[in-house]
């Protein structure tokens, strides 16, 4: 062969057993060469390269050696963390699924007909159970219930239900109800509430799964002498959906790549392969699946319209039109339609695409709704909707966005507020300050309410206040100009992440009119 030849190339072919895998091929000098989502074919020069793949926090590299003939690498189903114990995933026994299978088909509270909330939390500490066990284990389920929309229980989880208090304790309950929107309510051990929205579909059975983690916000005194205790960890958890009367089926497939499509979401990863398009393209019978597929359509830089309102249109005749979070995707296909939104959605996603659309309808939320009173409220990231129960004062917007300016730590940029937050928490020492913020920073708010209960915020109320609101004023106009400005609406809109209408009375409270301020 001549110089001037080109190299033979070979086929390298990395055929997953999880259609939501990520592939990558890097060649030896680290060069990406490509990539692919479930199954890539690729033809390369002759040489050392390494398969890299991905599935949820899940990774597995290999190397390969293209010499003299084509390549096919088989990878096996991962063997990824999964809050539902699903078969094939890790952190999960074999007593936990049969409960799981069990409880799910029970009736533990009827508080209606026509669908049902199964919540079921469990621990996992190790595959294999310590020398000395204790007697009785924690309640795995304590602090977790589940509440009407005006707030009233229906269910105490670590009262109803069943429950083992053995070695790799769990607690499941199965709720009946008439269809509509209810919200699962987590008292944590520092006092702290938290509350989300749980979706029951007429005619589905919606599947919570917890599992448990330390907890970080308990009373300094008890951290000492006693070991952190562990709480569900509900920012993680997994939401499936089945059938009324069918249960939780562990070795469901759909269910499986449901899972890896909630975790592709909370890592904003684009993890939707073909034959996953092609199966949302088509009568699927999995609604998570298809909520969470259309929100990953939406990751893509040019979203497929035409796939959306398939899935959309399906979801609608699956789910009814009543569901909050397919509504709000809908908003992507109609976005003039009659939606209103006076419960808070499922998905952080859902919420974000609810609060940009009002830019456009005000009424989206309604005054006084649920959803309009935990705009300032939201905790954590994705891929839940989460929020607290102490609603955050505008006070403390303000302040954390003097300070973050004044500590010249950032400039003053209103298209990230965390990202204020975050540059003046950063001053304090981590152990009174950052205790139980990671590095998904989750609430800006709450970062404040910390700062505040360590004794850094120690200004005069009244100083701090007229100082934040002059600051505010000063700040606001220069961002907003005229507030009949929709492009700089819009931009604040998006960086607080509140509905339009909460915007404009906060505008209101400071008297922004313009150039101009109104008095103190």
């Amino acid at each position: 062969m001549s110089a001037s030849e080109p190299t033979q190339r070979l086929n390298l072919e990395v055929v997953c057993a999880d259609s939501a895998t990520e592939v990558f091929v890097i060649d030896g000098e680290f060069n990406l060469k490509d990539r692919g989502i479930g199954y890539l074919k690729t033809a390369l020069e002759p040489g050392i390269y390494k398969v890299k793949v991905r599935a949820g926090f899940e990774t597995q590299e290999q190397s390969v050696i293209l010499r003299g003939q084509d390549q096919v690498i088989r990878i096996p189903p991962f063997s990824f963390v999964s809050p539902a114990p699903l078969s094939g995933t890790s952190r999960t026994h074999e007593f936990h699924i049969a409960a799981a299978y069990d409880e799910s088909r029970k009736v533990h509270v009827s508080d209606g007909h026509g669908s049902s909330i199964f919540i079921f939390v469990r621990d996992w500490t190790s595959d294999t159970p310590p020398a000395q066990t204790e007697s009785a284990y924690p309640n795995p389920a304590e602090g977790l219930s589940l509440h009407d929309l005006e707030g009233n229980e229906i269910a105490d989880l670590s009262r109803d239900g069943n429950r083992s208090d053995r070695w790799e304790p769990w607690a499941g309950c199965n709720v009946e109800l008439d269809p509509g929107c209810y919200l699962l309510n987590l008292k944590t051990t520092g006092g702290k509430v938290l509350e989300q929205t749980i979706v029951a579909a007429p005619g589905w059975q919606t599947q919570v799964f917890l599992l448990l983690k330390s907890c970080g916000d308990q009373p300094q005194e008890s951290r000492a002498d006693q070991p952190q205790e562990r709480r569900p960890d509900v920012h993680h958890a997994a939401i499936l959906m089945a059938p009324m009367g069918e249960g939780f089926q562990s070795n469901n497939d759909s269910q499986r790549l449901a899972e890896l499509a909630r975790l592709g979401l909370a890592n904003e990863r684009r993890v939707l392969s073909e034959d996953v398009r092609r199966m949302l393209d088509g009568k699927f019978q999995n609604p998570m699946l298809g909520i969470l597929g259309a929100h990953l359509l939406l990751l893509d830089a040019e979203p497929d319209q035409s796939l959306l309102g398939v899935v959309v249109n399906n979801l609608q005749n699956l789910l009814g039109h009543n569901h909050p979070d397919v509504e709000a995707l809908a908003l992507k296909i109609h976005p003039g339609g009659n939606q209103r939104f006076p419960v808070p959605p499922m998905l952080r996603k859902s919420w974000n695409l609810i609060v940009n659309a009002t830019m456009g309808g005000l009424d989206l939320v309604p005054d006084g709704s649920l959803a309009e009173k935990i705009a300032t409220a939201v905790w954590g990231t994705n891929p839940w909707l989460i929020w607290t129960q102490e609603k955050a004062s505008l006070v403390d917007m303000i302040t954390a966005l003097k300070e973050g300016y004044q500590s010249g730590k950032v400039g003053f940029n209103l298209q990230s507020l965390e990202t204020v937050v975050k540059a003046r928490v950063a001053e304090f020492p981590k152990k009174r300050v950052m205790r139980g913020i990671k590095k998904s920073f989750e609430s800006p708010f709450e970062a404040i309410n910390k700062m505040r209960a360590t004794g850094e915020l120690q200004q005069p109320k009244k100083k701090v206040m007229r100082s934040a609101s002059i600051f505010a004023k000063q700040e606001m106009a220069k961002v907003m100009g005229s507030p009949d400005d929709e492009t700089k609406i819009a931009s604040l809109v998006e960086s607080f992440n509140i509905p339009r209408r909460n915007l404009e009375r906060m505008m209101a409270k400071f008297n922004i009119k313009g150039d101009r301020f109104g008095g103190e």
